[in-house]
């Protein structure tokens, strides 16, 4: 049975000839994305272990613990990801050339600049490195999907407007705190566009050209061209999701999350279409079709019991972002590698990573729940999530049997 592979036919000859680290920027980047992750979460380790000696030095580096750990997970972990993916499928699926290699230079070394710079708190610096590189994906996404040979989804708007919402989010969090204490919502506001806004647009976006691909090997883009009123319905409701980050401070958390979880929710069941069960055999398929689930459902949770907010945004991004980094990761990894095998069945380097991350979003909503064990539920969750990153690499680092 075909595996699904995101080889297309009709790649450029300006993509084949190609260098390897441009025409698989996932070879690269997805390991970048990894050791970044790693420079994210190990500090909350550290510290849930009271490893003063070791931690004390970070402490210091970074007093805004809380603010260093989202842009090294957002703006180093899932960017890296996100970026290896466009720079690799994008070119596949339009059929036109691959990242220069300025862009790929600029996709490696932006992330790492970002979470160096956070580290020492030059917050300036560190979005205006993220920035630059967002403008530079925008770009290249936009100009391959506009001259591509193939028509474009309709759910891809997301992809541009999650793009929109992080720029826009980067933009309005630093001028929140550089502004008087009365305009410090719009701080907020803007690290809600960052952290939520961006994934969700990608996950909603790419998912509506992916979910069917790899789990049931539909093209979607195959047929009658796309109607317009479908890409003015995807981009109005993305505008009424970006709109609800003004709405949660201004009007009512509630109401905002309860939107976000409904449009998500139609999108995942409309152009996703993840209520059709794999028809194709590959553990990574049914683990990417319940990840998508997981967004309306963080949501609605946060919608439902809004005091336990941190709880419900952990679904979303331990349960949907990082699972689907893990089962997209390995599609991509394994097809391109020239080892589809694994792809057709369970391999066990990717059930000990599901269950880590399992384990590591039990332990982040006990955290919540269960404050008096606070370091317990921290460190638990910390060393099983990093303890995940493991076993994935063994699976799609291993030696490539082709080139």
């Amino acid at each position: 049975m075909p595996t699904a592979p995101l080889r297309l036919e009709g790649v450029s000859p300006e993509l084949t000839s190609a260098p390897a680290w441009r025409r698989e920027a996932y070879l690269l980047l997805f390991p970048l994305g990894a050791l970044l992750a790693w420079a994210g979460v190990l500090p909350w380790l550290l510290f849930a272990l009271g490893a003063t000696p070791l931690y004390l030095p970070m402490l210091e580096a970074i007093g805004y613990r809380a603010a260093f750990h989202p842009i090294a997970q957002v703006e180093g972990f899932l960017t890296c990801f996100a970026v290896g993916f466009l720079f690799t499928f994008v070119p596949r699926r339009t059929g036109t050339g691959p990242p220069a290699a300025w862009q790929m230079v600029l996709a490696i070394a932006a992330p790492v600049a970002a979470v160096v710079f956070a580290w020492f708190e030059w917050w300036l610096a560190a979005q205006a490195a993220w920035l630059a590189l967002l403008a530079v994906v925008v770009g290249f996404t936009a100009r391959r999907m506009a001259t591509g040979r193939r028509p474009i989804r309709p759910s891809f708007v997301w992809v541009v407007m999650g793009l929109a919402m992080g720029a826009a989010g980067s933009v309005l969090a630093g001028l929140g705190m550089a502004l008087e204490d009365a305009a410090f919502w719009l701080h907020l506001v803007g690290r809600g566009l960052l952290l939520q806004g961006l994934f969700t647009g990608l996950v909603l976006g790419i998912g509506g050209l992916l979910l069917p691909a790899i789990t049931r090997g539909v093209d979607v883009t195959a047929g009658h061209a796309p109607r317009a009123w479908a890409y003015a319905l995807h981009a109005a409701l993305a505008g009424v999701f970006a709109a609800t980050f003004f709405l949660e401070h201004l009007v009512s958390v509630q109401l905002a999350y309860a939107l976000r979880a409904a449009i998500s929710l139609a999108v995942v069941i409309g152009s996703l279409e993840a209520l059709q069960p794999p028809a194709m055999p590959g553990l990574h398929r049914r683990v990417a079709r319940w990840s998508v689930w997981m967004l309306p459902a963080g949501y609605l949770w946060v919608t439902v019991a809004p005091e336990y907010r941190r709880a419900g945004l952990h679904l979303v991004f331990l349960g949907c972002f990082t699972v689907l980094v893990l089962a997209v990761s390995t599609q991509v990894a394994l097809s391109h590698g020239g080892r589809p095998e694994p792809l057709r069945r369970a391999p066990w380097q990717l059930v000990v990573s599901c269950a880590l991350v399992g384990l590591a979003l039990i332990g982040r909503v006990l955290l919540e729940v269960d404050p008096p064990h606070f370091h317990l539920w921290l460190g638990a969750s910390a060393a099983a999530f990093l303890t995940a990153t493991v076993p994935w690499a063994a699976l799609t680092m291993a030696r490539r049997s082709g080139g």
